[in-house]
């Protein structure tokens, strides 16, 4: 039984964390206050893993997908800014091509609008990568659907009781790949052009010689 579970952690689990006694029953605690549930160590173990940040962010891949929001917003610089890798989803995406962007760029974390809940609902086991789906609208969390207001103020009571752990992921590799950003596949498969710091920096650079903050712009894809 041994040989057989380390053989299939080897295969599927990226990588392993562990939480403390103590951060499971702060897990457990949290469950019963917020949420009305009652779960053993267990079960709580993924909870405590998110509430005391064990589940890195730099590095990995995480997508946005919905209209241009002050939440799509939020997420879009918070993400840039602590080392995530941004994969922005064109939300006029037909169902499979979009589930094709988000499996081939092999992303973790998921922020969507209320415009998805159905589908992600109905259809995550085809989302074997996302481990949690972040609703812009969600009021509540439930199972690895998340509240986005809750997600926002969990950062706040960190932030409030002197966390400066965000600070450690900022970005200074200029070569380091920041955004995924597929094309619409017009001619084919969508394909993912790999944008490094360095490459983002230089588009607003460049930009601001050819245009000024007073001037008009229309971005349609991929928001």
């Amino acid at each position: 039984p041994g040989d057989l579970t380390y053989e299939l952690c080897s295969k599927y689990v990226d990588e392993i964390v562990t939480v403390s006694d103590d951060e499971i029953a702060a897990a457990i605690l949290a469950l019963i206050e917020q949420q009305k549930l009652i779960a053993e160590g267990a079960g709580a173990v993924a909870v405590a893993a998110v509430m005391f940040n064990k589940i890195p962010v730099k590095g990995k891949k995480v997508a946005i997908i919905g209209a241009a929001s002050v939440e799509w917003f939020f997420s879009y610089i918070s993400l840039m800014s602590v080392g995530a890798v941004t994969v922005p989803v064109d939300k006029e995406l037909p169902a499979d091509d979009m589930f094709y962007v988000l499996n081939n760029g092999d992303a973790k974390v998921l922020f969507y609008s209320k415009r998805f809940e159905k589908l992600f609902q109905e259809r995550k086991a085809e989302l074997p990568s996302v481990q949690y789906f972040i609703g812009f609208d969600r009021e509540e969390d439930e199972g690895e659907f998340l509240s986005f207001k809750k997600l926002v103020q969990k950062g706040k009571e960190l932030f409030e009781s002197g966390d400066r752990s965000f600070l450690e992921l900022e970005t200074k590799d200029k070569k380091a790949l920041k955004m995924l950003l597929y094309t619409s596949g017009t001619t084919g498969t969508a394909k993912g052009v790999m944008l490094s710091h360095h490459n983002l920096r230089s588009c607003v650079y460049y930009g601001q010689m050819i245009a000024s903050t007073a001037d008009v712009a229309l971005s349609v894809l991929p928001y």
